[in-house]
This record gives structure tokens, sequence and C-alpha cells, in this order.
């Protein structure tokens, strides 16, 4: 039965996904679901700190609400009288854990939704509903999606959505003329980075499909990351026979979606670049290791998820080093087949 019967009275939502860069992105098809389905209501989103950016720019978000746990007591403090004050009719709990329980038990909205976990007495004391989850065991985004069914919402989208504006498109082409790249002719993106090194694809696999790139297409090709990416990308490109650039630590997360759009396409590990390139409708190469691509992966036609089977999958992210050393499963993935993936975007009509 849905929640909701009266959509005209739902003023304000709020919708809490404290996780990483890419789990916010995951989270727009159901902010637009509820867009669609409550015309009356501003959207506001509580995000990590570390994701904010990314969805500054998203057309159906009113306010964006950044958390650093690392601020301590007096930043949370700040934050729950914020929220408090906004006078929510419905608050979301897309993450689950003991802060976004408080957060939204804070809040004072009359209709908190939150998922099934471990954590039964607390979901009593939290939750007006909870719902039955499936995370890990469906795509993510189908999983937000369901409580657009709880809500009795429609369901338009099934792809993560970011808009590019026109402030962010000028920085990328500024930066791209100040490292001599002909934007016009084309680039292809490479996300070469990962939360863990043994979700990242080998460096002089990067290198050798980079070069196939360059000379058998004559275009860019970009490598993008963080700061913490700025030395890998630089062993790429040493491997390398052929010019290739790295723009790693110097794109503001806010501008990366323009500089995605612009790609022919995006290879990359799985890691937030990933979601963020669908999003923009760009075609994606996804390669993943130690997470399941079932529950992860960008999944529209022109996107290609390679994914390895072994049967330690899917690994703890938590864990430092992979047991198996240098043998660990993204090395198993063969230029070949990323390869065979890039031509596929590089032959079909744009």
């Amino acid at each position: 039965m849905a929640l909701i019967d009266q959509v005209d009275t739902i003023n304000k939502v709020l919708l809490i996904k404290l996780r990483y860069i890419g789990d916010a992105v995951l989270v727009t098809p159901l902010l637009e679901s509820m867009n669609s389905g409550l015309p009356n209501a501003s959207l506001d989103v509580l995000v990590s700190q570390v994701a904010a950016d990314i969805l500054m720019d998203h057309p159906h978000i009113t306010k964006v609400f950044g958390f650093d746990k690392r601020e301590g007591i007096s930043s949370a403090i700040k934050l729950m009288r914020q929220l408090r004050g906004q006078n929510y009719d419905i608050v979301v709990d897309l993450t689950n854990n003991d802060r976004s329980m408080l957060f939204t038990k804070i809040s004072g909205a009359r209709i908190r939704v939150g998922f099934r976990s471990r954590h039964t007495f607390a979901q009593r004391l939290v939750y007006s509903r909870v719902i039955d989850s499936d995370f890990g065991r469906i795509h993510t985004v189908d999983h937000h999606l369901k409580v657009a069914e709880e809500l009795g919402l429609p369901i338009n989208i099934r792809h993560p959505f970011l808009v590019v504006n026109d402030e962010s498109l000028m920085r990328i082409r500024h930066t791209f003329c100040q490292h001599n790249i002909d934007m016009a002719k084309g680039y292809v993106a490479i996300h070469h980075g990962a939360r863990r090194w043994y979700k990242s694809w080998p460096h002089d696999k990067f290198a050798i499909l980079a070069d196939h790139i360059m000379e058998r297409y004559g275009v860019a090709v970009v490598f993008i990351g963080g700061k913490d990416d700025i030395s890998s990308a630089q062993q790429i490109i040493q491997k390398m026979q052929n010019r290739g650039v790295s723009l790693a630590g110097q794109i503001p997360l806010r501008d990366l979606p323009a500089l995605l759009k612009g790609a022919i396409c995006l290879v990359g590990n799985d890691s937030a670049p990933i979601h963020v390139a669908t999003a923009v409708n760009t075609p994606v190469i996804a390669l993943f290791g130690p997470t399941d691509a079932r529950a992860w992966a960008p999944r529209r036609k022109h996107d290609t998820a390679i994914s390895v089977n072994f049967p330690c999958k899917p690994c703890g992210h938590k864990n430092v080093n992979c047991p198996l050393g240098e043998n660990y499963c993204m090395s198993t993935i063969k230029v070949e087949q990323v390869w065979e993936a890039v031509e596929r975007v590089f032959k079909t009509p744009a």
C-alpha cells in the first residue's frame, strides 16, 4: 500500500546518503521520481562532504547538506539543528548507519523511511516505515527506487542523471587549452584510480590501451583522478609510447561531469567516475574485480561492464590488501577485452 495518499500535502523532503561520490550519483533516479510524483515539494539531500559538489547543479535539488564526521560533535550538532529547522514532511534514509538514523530521527519528519537492517531496535525508534532491503542482490539504483514504490511515486528512469553547467564547461575548455588538447578532435578519458589498489587494473595495461587508442584513432587520452592519483598517472604515462595527458588532481569534482560529457568514452575502474560518466550519457567501459558488477555497473545500452569471476568475490572493501597479491582478480582482465569494448564505441554512430 502506498505510503502517500495526498501528494499536495508534501512540501519538503530530505534524502540521506552518507557514503561516497558514486553512491550519491546513484540516488538521482529516486530524486527524479520524487520530483515527478511530488510536484509541490522541495527536495534536499544530505550526503558526505566529499560528495556534496557532484550534486550542487542538479535541477531537482533545492539544497545540498554536506556532512564530514571528522569535524567532530560540534559540527554534527550544528547540522542537526539545521535539519530540525527545515520542517521536513518526509525523510528517506538510504544509508542505515548510526549517524544517518540519528539525523533522520532528529529531523522531526512525520514520515521517516529506512531499509531493514541489523539495527532492529533502533529501526523501531527511528522509522515510521521500514522497507525490506535487497542491497547487493539487485542493482543499487533499483534498491533505491524501492522507496518510490513504497511511497507510491512514478518511476520514469533507472539511470543516474547529472547536468553540465556552462561555467564548468568553460573551465574544462580552458584547462584543455592549457594542455594543448583540441577538444574538437575528440578525447578518451581514463580513470585508473580506485579506493583500494586491488580494485585497479594494472598500470602497464592502461598504458598499452592508451597507446592503442591514440595510434588507431588519433585522439587524445586524458587521465583523470584526485590528488592521490597524480603519481600513478605519471607512472602510466611514462610507460606509454605516445603523449598521454594527466589532469589528475586538477579537475574540481563539480566540473567532472563537464569533462566526461565531452569525452568519446570513459575507461575506468569501479569508482565514482564511471557513475558520473553514465549520468551525463557518455559511454562507459567499467572494469570490475572484487565488486559485484550486477549491483553497481552502469547499464545504458552503450555501457560495457567487464567483470571477472573469482570464488572470493565480492570481497570486503575494508581490507588493505588482497591475499592473492599480484595475482589479484583485476590483473586477469586482458587488454584485448577492453580494446574490443573501446572499438565498439568508436564504431557506433554517435
